[in-house]
């Protein structure tokens, strides 16, 4: 529960990477996005590091993205 609301509040939260963008305001914008891609891919392997990744609950997948389409 508690990791649910810690990605609310990242997609939320403004990130001066994204040109003060919040990563949702960041899925619209073509500019930013491959930044946000990258960003959600380090967020994800260090849950997965720290034994802290769950499938069924990502940030990719709660902003509803497929990293995967983007490539590396």
């Amino acid at each position: 529960m508690m990791r649910y609301y810690l990605m609310k509040r990242w997609v939320n939260q403004k990130i001066p990477l994204l040109g003060g963008k919040t990563p949702k305001e960041s899925l619209r914008d073509t500019k930013n996005i491959h930044l946000l891609i990258g960003l959600i891919k380090e967020r994800e392997n260090d849950d997965d590091r720290n034994g802290e990744f769950n499938s069924n609950q990502t940030y990719s997948t709660y902003l509803g993205i497929d990293v995967a389409h983007y490539g590396r």
